[in-house]
């Protein structure tokens, strides 16, 4: 699900996905990737998909590399907690 949102999105191949297995039920999917496009120069991505058995969730965050706001993005999806 990640991947094909990554391929379609970014338009680039969703570099290294990790899968976390929560054991209630959910599944968390992470990508990292730097982009080169030819509009804009290079990007660094980061991706998430989160499923539980009835929803799904999918967030991305993108900026120039360097910028530093990165970890940020990655700490605020790994924050995403059901109620």
């Amino acid at each position: 699900m990640l991947a094909a949102f990554v391929t379609k999105a970014v338009r680039a191949s969703s570099g290294e996905i990790r899968v976390v297995q929560t054991g209630r039920g959910e599944q968390r999917a992470y990508s990292r990737l730097l982009h080169q496009s030819d509009e804009d120069g290079p990007s660094e991505w980061f991706t998430a998909c989160i499923m539980w058995p009835k929803h799904m969730l999918i967030c991305s965050y993108n900026s120039p590399p360097a910028q530093g706001d990165l970890p940020a993005a990655e700490r605020m999806f790994a924050s995403i907690y059901p109620l």
